[in-house]
């Protein structure tokens, strides 16, 4: 499960980062990606025990 966040977030955090960077129809979508990743990587920092990283999101 761990690993399934980790890479969740990377790789909804990675589309998102190309949807807003391409500036076109679709690139509103970009915040819903951004905020799946959030929620991913929080998960993940819950489930390592690194709050520090927790906090950072």
């Amino acid at each position: 499960m761990i690993t399934a966040l980790e890479w969740t977030g990377a790789i909804l955090g990675l589309m998102d980062a190309l949807l807003l960077a391409t500036n076109t129809r679709v690139s509103k979508y970009g915040w819903f990606a951004f905020f799946s990743a959030n929620l991913a990587s929080i998960g993940f920092s819950l489930g390592i025990q690194r709050y520090g990283l927790f906090v950072q999101q």
